[in-house]
């Protein structure tokens, strides 16, 4: 009789098995289309044009939500208060309000849809309409592009910040795609950090092409604080905690892009910058959620200082296609896109700390006398931020924003109906066209809207991960969902850097039309239902041959709720991703920020 080995099983090497080549899927729910017989990866679904236009149909999201919210298939969740564009010149708080929708397809069988409110006194004057360009006639370049040019008085500069976030007037609303200076150049080109250095180039305070963030203080104020006496002054205790820089860290355009190296589809500059007498601070949260999503001016602190020296050398990429078109016949350089930015600024969200040791350095004594004094080093993890190359605007300046045409939607008070205790207070409309509609007019002053998010795949155009062990009527679920990893029409290189640094956590597939669009999704579309706004009846009615199928299957799959409410009971604390994810979108961080987010999160 063979003995067993041990409790945790074999160790011996398994054979290698070959891949698996069988293509029958005839037991698999797919969407609408016709599918390869050879289904490798790669391969695509070809839909026809009734089969695509069924399958964006806003109105089956509509029908849907509605009935979410009439049969009350969602539970709330708490309220959270933080900061929009933590660390800027200009930045309000917001409220997070929301619900939870049950569902079979995430980890904690929950999809969270979260309402963003600006706190009353906090609405930022992002400026004044000066006029539209909304003829079709005039404007047909514009058309084609479904762009909506509007010029703006005394623009606020967060509006650099507020790329892909919505706008309004009180009324009117849309999404931002791109900002314009006077002369109708780019105002703020996006760059990103590069994986792989052009060849000339080399980092200053390092050896590699990871991004180098240090900071050094005094050693005499960190032994002092209660953390360091609870560790017995051991400094490595430190590692892992996370560190801030609360201030906006800017330079200017002409001190601080060292090099800059032109290539045929993108430009890179080379950030240097070291500063003194830096606020920071080192976190303590013992919340759920990352700090990053918190007002963090309001978290307590393991350490908070005013006396810090910090130095950043990283490389950043900034493609040229979305911004050559500006510049008509003219070919786009590093030195034509740069010759109007005079400031380069980014964000350094929460960061975790890598290293921790003591060092020494120089500073001018109150007598005038150099002195060397005690101060503890610490290394950040590789980090990631997007660097802003702007041309800040001018006291009385203008500027013209650039709205797609697709993302108009218009709010409208509705009047009180004495006989109804719990009404609709406002109603929304989709089918906005800016080009026959009357929108946004002179005079009016801009503000953020008010938004919701979800964290379902058909609103954020992402994947979560999902549990390996998962099955679902006896069946395992697709292995790309359970493990998601970039796909073979991914955005690619310096567009993806901040994703594909989290492919095992989520997978994204949204282009930038996607991203620039009026969200919407049936749990959001039941969100606002239920928070008393009308939506209205969108008119992309699917055919009627799927209107006769979607009956069926709307019916099948309310059946089933009652079911995913018992696993959402069972399973919505077993991970905080999908609310992250919800709020992220919400605080209109991007794609770094949100890697940075998620690879924080506590799952």
């Amino acid at each position: 009789m063979p003995r067993k080995k041990n409790g945790l099983g074999s160790f011996s090497p398994a054979p290698v098995r070959g891949a698996n080549s069988k293509t029958n899927v005839s037991g698999v729910k797919k969407a609408a289309g016709s599918y390869p017989s050879n289904r490798r990866y790669g391969t695509l679904a070809l839909r026809t044009v009734i089969e695509s236009y069924d399958l964006n149909s806003r109105w089956v999201r509509w029908r849907k939500g509605y009935e979410y919210f009439s049969k009350a298939f969602y539970t709330g969740f708490q309220t959270l208060v933080t900061k929009m564009y933590q660390g800027q010149a200009d930045s309000w708080e917001v409220e997070f309000t929301g619900y939870k929708f049950p569902t079979f397809n995430a980890d904690s069988a929950t999809h969270y849809v979260a309402r963003k409110t600006i706190m009353p006194g906090q609405t930022p004057d992002l400026g004044t309409i000066t006029g539209i360009d909304n003829d079709a006639n005039v404007n047909s370049v514009n058309k084609a592009e479904r762009e909506i040019w509007l010029d703006v008085d005394s623009p606020n500069r967060i509006l650099n910040r507020m790329l892909l976030d919505r706008i309004s007037d009180g009324e009117n609303e849309a999404t931002l795609k791109f900002i314009l200076n006077s002369v109708r150049h780019p105002s703020v080109y996006l760059a990103k950090p590069v994986d792989v250095m052009p060849e000339p180039w080399q980092p200053r305070m390092g050896v590699n092409v990871d991004p180098i963030l240090f900071i050094t203080v005094p050693l005499a104020e960190i032994q002092v604080t209660d953390f360091m006496q609870r560790n017995n002054g051991d400094l490595q205790a430190l590692v892992g905690q996370l560190g801030y820089l609360p201030s906006a860290m800017e330079v200017s355009a002409n001190t601080g892009l060292e090099d800059q190296l032109d290539a045929a589809d993108e430009f890179y500059v080379h950030l240097f910058h070291t500063d003194e007498s830096q606020d920071f601070q080192i976190l303590e949260n013992d919340g759920a959620l990352p700090d990053s999503l918190y007002d963090i001016a309001e978290l307590d602190k393991v350490f908070d200082t005013k006396n810090a020296n910090f130095g950043v050398d990283v490389v950043m990429g900034c493609p040229k296609a979305p911004y050559q078109r500006f510049f008509g016949s003219q070919y786009l350089t590093a030195d034509l896109a740069l010759s109007g930015v005079d400031t380069a600024s980014y964000g350094l969200p929460p960061f975790r700390i890598k290293s921790v040791r003591q060092s020494i350095r120089w500073e001018w004594g109150s007598n005038g006398i150099i002195e060397i004094i005690d101060v503890v080093l610490l290394e950040a993890d590789p980090f990631r931020t997007e660097l802003y190359l702007e041309e800040t605007y001018k006291k009385g300046g203008s500027a013209t924003l650039i709205l797609t045409d697709y993302s108009f939607t218009r709010r409208t008070t509705l009047p009180t109906d004495p006989f109804t205790t719990k009404g609709f207070a406002f109603s929304l409309d989709t089918d906005v066209d800016p080009w026959m509609d009357e929108t946004f007019m002179a005079g009016g002053e801009l503000r953020p809207a008010e938004m919701y998010t979800c964290s379902c795949p058909d609103y954020a155009k992402a994947q979560l991960r999902m549990p390996g062990g998962q099955k679902q009527g006896g069946k395992k679920r697709n292995r790309q969902e359970r493990y998601p990893l970039p796909s073979a029409l991914s955005r690619q290189d310096i567009e993806a850097v901040g994703l594909n640094s989290v492919a095992g956590i989520t997978q994204g597939w949204g282009t930038y039309k996607d991203r620039s669009d009026f969200h919407f999704c049936k749990h959001t579309a039941a969100a606002m239902f239920i928070d008393g706004i009308k939506l209205k009846e969108p008119s992309d009615y699917p055919s009627l041959d799927s209107r006769e199928q979607f009956d069926a299957a709307m019916e099948e799959e309310f059946e089933k709720l009652d079911e995913a409410f018992d696993i959402q009971v069972r399973r919505s604390e077993i991970t905080t991703t999908e609310i992250v994810f919800a709020l992220a979108q919400g605080l209109n961080l991007d794609e770094i920020e949100m890697a940075n987010l998620l690879l924080e999160t506590k799952f």
